[in-house]
C-alpha cells in the first residue's frame, strides 16, 4: 500500500478494505470485479477512493459476461451511473433506504453497523445534552421497540422522487404524537392522492407505536403466530378495559415478568389486533382517519 502510495507500484490489487477511508490521491481509475454482488452503500465508498485530486477519475464496474442481472443489483448499478455528481452522497442513501427496506428505522431497534449508535439513541442523546445545559432533569423515555414484519417502504409509484420518500421516512421518524401522523397523512393525500395499503400501515404502525410508548410498552413483536408485548412495571394501564378484552380470546399468556403473548385467530393481522389491545388498554386510543 506505501509503494502504490508513493508510486512505486501503477496499480493495486486489493479487497474492499479501501472503502474504509484510504486517501490515495493518485489513483484516478478504478475496476470492481464482481459489482453485482456489492450492496450500493459499499460501491459507493469504493467509488469514492478515486477522483480525490484534480484528475479525472473513472469507475468501471464490472460484471460476467451473459450474467442476468437480478433486479435490485441492476438498480445499484444504475443507480451508481446515474448519481455520479458531487454530494450524491444523499441520493445514493436514499435508493439504499428503499432496496434494503425501512426496517426498524420506525422504532428504536437498529441493525448493521448504525447498531452501534442508532437514529432513536442519537435524538436521545441529543434531547438529554440540551436539558443537561438548560439545568433540567431529562427522564429517560420508553421506547418501544416494534417488530411485526411488515414492508414499511413507500413505493416508487406512489411518490416518485426518492428525496420526497425520504423526507416523509424522516417525518414519521420525528414524530411525536398522533396529530403528527395525521398531519402527515393528510399532508400525503393533499400533494399525493388516497394512500396505498402499504403506506396506510406505515401510518397506522407509527400511530401505534407511539401509543405504545405512551402506555409504557417496551416491546411488540410477531413471533409465527403470535403477538408478544413486554409491559414496564409502571406501565399505566387501564387494568380492568384490558382484562376484560383479553378474557374474550383464546390462546392469552401473561407472564409475571410482565410478558403478554396472544395467538393471532385466522386471518387476524399483527397490526389489527395490537390496536385492539391499546384500545382496551387506553380506550383514548384512535384510528387514524
Amino acid at each position: 500500500m506505501l509503494a502504490f502510495f508513493h508510486g512505486h507500484y501503477d496499480v493495486l490489487v486489493c479487497t474492499t478494505i479501501i472503502e474504509n477511508g484510504v486517501d490515495l490521491p493518485r489513483a484516478n481509475t478504478l475496476l470492481v470485479n464482481n459489482a453485482h454482488a456489492f450492496g450500493l452503500c459499499q460501491l459507493y465508498q469504493l467509488r469514492g477512493r478515486i477522483g480525490r485530486s484534480d484528475v479525472p477519475a473513472y469507475a468501471y464496474l464490472l460484471v460476467p459476461e451473459g450474467l442476468v442481472l437480478q433486479a435490485d443489483a441492476e438498480k445499484r448499478l444504475t443507480t451508481l451511473q446515474e448519481f455520479s455528481e458531487l454530494g450524491a452522497g444523499f441520493r445514493v442513501a436514499a435508493v439504499d433506504l428503499e432496496l434494503r427496506g425501512a426496517g426498524n428505522l420506525l422504532g428504536a431497534e437498529q441493525s448493521g453497523h448504525i447498531e452501534a449508535v442508532g437514529f432513536d439513541l442519537y435524538l436521545r442523546l441529543l434531547e438529554e445534552a440540551v436539558a443537561e445545559a438548560k439545568g433540567e432533569v431529562a427522564l429517560a423515555p420508553i421506547r418501544c421497540e416494534m417488530n411485526l414484519g411488515l414492508d414499511l417502504a413507500v413505493p416508487s409509484d406512489y411518490i416518485e422522487d426518492q428525496n420526497q420518500r425520504l423526507a416523509l421516512y424522516r417525518d414519521l421518524s420525528l414524530a411525536s404524537g398522533a396529530e403528527d401522523v395525521v398531519r402527515v397523512a393528510s399532508d400525503l393525500a393533499d400533494r399525493f392522492g388516497p394512500a396505498p395499503p402499504v403506506v396506510s400501515r406505515m401510518l397506522e404502525a407509527v400511530r401505534l407505536r407511539l401509543q405504545a410508548e405512551r402506555l409504557a410498552i417496551r416491546s411488540v413483536a410477531r413471533k409465527g403466530d403470535r403477538l408478544v408485548m413486554t409491559f414496564d412495571p409502571e406501565a399505566p394501564l387501564d387494568t380492568a378495559g384490558l382484562v376484560g378484552f383479553l378474557s374474550r380470546r383464546k390462546g392469552v399468556h401473561l407472564a409475571p415478568s410482565g410478558s403478554l403473548e396472544l395467538v393471532l385467530g385466522h386471518g387476524e393481522e399483527a397490526l389489527g389486533v395490537l390496536g385492539q389491545v391499546l384500545r382496551a388498554a387506553h380506550p383514548a386510543v384512535e384510528a387514524i382517519p
